[in-house]
């Protein structure tokens, strides 16, 4: 059989003649995930002619059988050149025009030769260097890139004859000349550091004492305890108080109240209240002049008073308080003091009464956030946790910025949540996956607003970590006081992810767009079902990224296959089934040919395709698995003998066996 080559310049512009050149393809491979893997050429000629070697690297070559097929095709990545005076060898494998350089945890940028690049494509290098010597990193940048720019001839022995062997290899390989970024897909700020946030703090009561001349809130409903120094609270509901105070003092009591044992006795002439009895324990001695207490279980004295002064003699303890009170023995009275905290702000005094709201800081936190391109949201995480026992669970809205006139959250797009058994208690990231991708238009602002699923509580509520250098840029975080959005007092970012996902298979095309220099294209014949993150960082070579994603193949179970097509264009498709037909037939005579019969072009490969080997013996009684049945997982073809190799997918890795310890 004879085969022959097509060669190609660097600009796949077609080299028309090989003067005085025997050219002798020996053996060629292909894979079923990848296509053309490796081919080895033979080229005979006076030595004048073999020098032309010198100059194709990286140029394209096409092997055809004397049918005028092609039957495999890519491009020459290293050869070895002998004559009876002198022997080289070179390759691109080494070749860089694009470096970078990593020390610690910096990095230069990528520094790049244009006339290395223009000539055999952009590869990158990242190299590592000790920290120690981060001063001299440009110098070392500059150096490794003189070094490398240029594939570098090695000498060696002179041969016997003049002969060339070219060593080539798949388009597919170039790939992982680039490390593969992709910047859309993300939108992050991790910050600096992390303070919390409460987010669904508060209380709605009706026995809030606001006290003016003290700055004071009083509740004895003892619903004040978690209430701490620098908090803003948002008061609605109430009959003059209805703004914003700031806590100056958290309270120096717990949750106090007692049902009093003996009766009181209430002598509404000097508004005093006496124990009633001599004996038993001191529980009117608890109270303080200026104390706010709630009784209840009178007939005539039910209702908030304020306590004037506290009798200093356990063995006749009674109270004053600067309310009207009625003459009465109570004999099964209740008394509550509850929480006092104070403010820095004035309130108006106000005895309980109405049905007020207070909030702590915020019910709802907001972050406007601005994507540069347009893409799909899947999730945004957050720094969350649970304080308590919360037993709702926290909301995620996406907001467009059209709330009171634009510029804060208004409409909600799309909103998840998640249940308090799902968050933590020390702060971890939180995931809130959408029920189905956001599109999200690149230059458009939107907001991230969080709030609890169900009622604000005093004691079980949820922190969010947030950033107080406030070092996202793209937008501001604003808080919702039941009333408004409002800056917090001291500004800060969220912290926060949100991220999209693609589809795995629309992925594969994009990082051949991005990433593939010598790639036309990508022709899906199939698509994944499978969508996953889409963001790249640009550590991992495009070539890895894109095993990586047909490794997870589609939601049929099966793997995605590719290989590159002649026209150097990326074809993507499922593992087929085995259909119950084999694709190929290896005949006894070692002929092969297709199941209908059609003999296989001389030296074609069958990577990918199932092939069944015609066998004179009958299989063996009882046994499950078709012997004869194979899935080609890769195919060689030798020309010097003439002879096939396939392997199956699974074959164990003979170099692995052969290391394996003995038992």
């Amino acid at each position: 059989m004879s085969f022959y080559i097509k060669l190609f310049d660097r600009d796949f512009r077609a080299v028309l003649s090989l003067p005085d050149m025997l050219v002798s393809p020996l053996r060629w491979g292909s894979l079923a995930v990848g296509g053309p893997e490796s081919a080895v050429i033979q080229i005979d000629g006076p030595r004048a002619a073999l020098l032309l070697v010198e100059g194709w690297l990286r140029y394209g070559v096409e092997i055809y059988n004397e049918r005028g097929e092609a039957i495999w095709w890519g491009y020459i990545e290293s050869y070895q050149l002998d004559t009876p005076t002198s022997s080289s060898s070179n390759s691109v494998e080494d070749l860089a025009n694009s470096i970078k350089i990593e020390y610690g945890e910096a990095a230069t940028g990528f520094e790049e030769d244009a006339g290395s690049i223009a000539e055999y494509g952009r590869k990158q290098i990242v190299l590592p260097v000790d920290p120690a010597l981060s001063a001299s990193v440009g110098q070392r940048q500059a150096t490794e890139l003189a070094l490398r720019a240029e594939p570098q001839p090695i000498p060696g022995e002179r041969g016997e004859q003049s002969q060339a062997t070219l060593y080539c290899v798949g388009w597919l390989k170039t790939l992982g000349w680039l490390f593969y970024s992709r910047a859309d897909g993300l939108i992050e700020y991790v910050g600096t550091g992390s303070r919390d946030q409460v987010l669904g703090l508060g209380v709605t009561g009706n026995e809030f004492w606001f006290a003016s001349e003290s700055r004071e809130i009083h509740d004895t409903g003892m619903n004040l305890y978690d209430f701490e120094r620098g908090q803003k609270l948002a008061v609605s509901g109430s009959t003059s108080n209805n703004t914003t105070y700031t806590v100056s003092r958290s309270t120096t009591s717990g949750p106090a109240g007692v049902t009093i044992s003996h009766q009181l006795n209430f002598l509404a002439s000097n508004k005093t209240i006496y124990r009633y009895g001599t004996t038993g324990p001191d529980e009117l001695a608890w109270l303080r002049p200026g104390d706010r207490i709630h009784i209840t279980g009178t007939s005539g004295n039910n209702g908030w008073f304020f306590v004037t002064g506290v009798s200093p003699s356990w063995a006749d303890m009674w109270i004053t308080v600067a309310d009207t009170i009625n003459d009465e023995i109570a004999t099964n009275p209740v008394l509550w003091r509850g929480h006092a905290i104070g403010l820095e702000e004035q309130p108006v005094e106000e005895k309980p009464g109405a049905t007020v709201t207070i909030v702590v800081d915020c019910s709802q936190i907001g972050q406007r956030i601005l994507p540069a391109t347009s893409w799909s949201l899947y999730q945004v995480s957050v720094k969350l946790k649970k304080i308590g026992a919360p037993g709702d669970g926290v909301t995620l809205h996406i907001c467009d910025d059209t709330g009171y006139g634009g510029g804060l959250p208004g409409n909600s797009l799309a909103n998840v949540t998640v249940d308090a058994a799902s968050i933590s208690s020390n702060g971890a990231w939180t995931d809130f996956v959408l029920a189905s991708p956001l599109a999200l238009s690149g230059g458009t602002y939107y907001w991230i607003a969080l709030l609890r699923s169900g009622s604000l509580d005093s004691d079980d509520y949820y922190a969010v970590g947030v950033d107080e250098d406030a070092g996202y840029g793209d937008g501001y975080l604003r808080l919702w006081n039941g009333s408004a959005w409002v800056a917090r007092s001291v500004e800060a970012s969220l912290l926060f992810r949100a991220e999209g996902q693609e589809e795995t298979t629309a992925q594969i095309a994009e990082i051949v767009d991005t990433a593939g220099q010598f790639l036309t294209g990508t022709t899906l014949d199939d698509v994944s079902g499978i969508s996953t993150l889409q963001y790249r960082d640009g550590i991992v070579d495009a070539k890895t990224e894109l095993s990586d994603l047909l490794a997870i193949g589609t939601d049929n179970g099966r793997r995605l296959l590719c290989a590159v097509e002649r026209d150097r264009s990326l074809r993507v498709r499922e593992e087929p089934a085995y259909s119950g037909t084999p694709d190929y037939i290896e005949r006894l005579d070692g002929r092969f040919t297709a199941i209908q019969g059609t003999p296989l072009g001389p030296g074609a490969l069958i990577a990918g395709t199932w092939l069944r080997t015609e066998s004179s013996l009958a299989p063996a009684q009882g046994a499950n698995v078709d012997a004869t049945l194979r899935f080609v997982e890769r195919c060689e073809y030798d020309a010097v003998s003439g002879r096939y190799k396939n392997t199956p997918r699974g074959a164990p890795n003979i170099w692995r066996l052969a290391v394996a310890p003995a038992r």
